[in-house]
């Protein structure tokens, strides 16, 4: 079974080294990519992705507010946080609106970690309810459950 990954990250050559990054995984493959969230939003449903890698920082609307709503239209889908804030605060926020996974940039090793236990290990099902994720168990992340609502960033 193949997963597919869609990428949503602002600047253009962190985007283009993700996309690199995510399509040697084996197994895994980046249905799109966007740059912004409102443009995320629209592509979402035409490709189906079982998880979406965001960033925070974003242009206009941020990741978290992006999360909120793509989690309200696709329940299923998996959100994987890749940030350059590594601030407890910003990981809390993320898992609160509904990320699943959170991971500092810079560190690729954990990245594939993630990428690997969530879609192998994760069991949830993809964005329009296709297909159950594979049985093989890596280390998960911790799935916090939603909190109040914090000021955002």
């Amino acid at each position: 079974m193949t997963y597919k990954v869609f990428i949503l990250e602002d600047h253009a050559n962190m985007r283009a080294e993700l996309v690199e990054f995510v399509s040697h995984l084996p197994g895994v493959e980046v249905c799109g990519e966007a740059e912004s969230a409102e443009d995320a939003l629209e592509r979402l449903a035409d490709v189906h992705p079982d998880l979406v890698l965001v960033d925070i920082s974003l242009p206009r609307k941020n990741g978290l507010d992006f999360i909120r709503e793509a989690k309200e239209r696709w329940p299923g889908l998996l959100f994987l946080v890749l940030t350059g804030h590594d601030e407890s605060v910003y990981m809390l926020r993320s898992f609160g609106e509904g990320a699943h996974g959170y991971v500092a940039k810079g560190n690729s090793d954990r990245l594939k970690e993630a990428l690997i236990s969530m879609l192998g290990g994760g069991g949830a099902p993809g964005a329009a309810g296709e297909g159950q994720a594979g049985q093989e168990k890596v280390t998960r992340l911790p799935r916090r459950p939603a909190r109040a609502k914090l000021n955002r960033p």
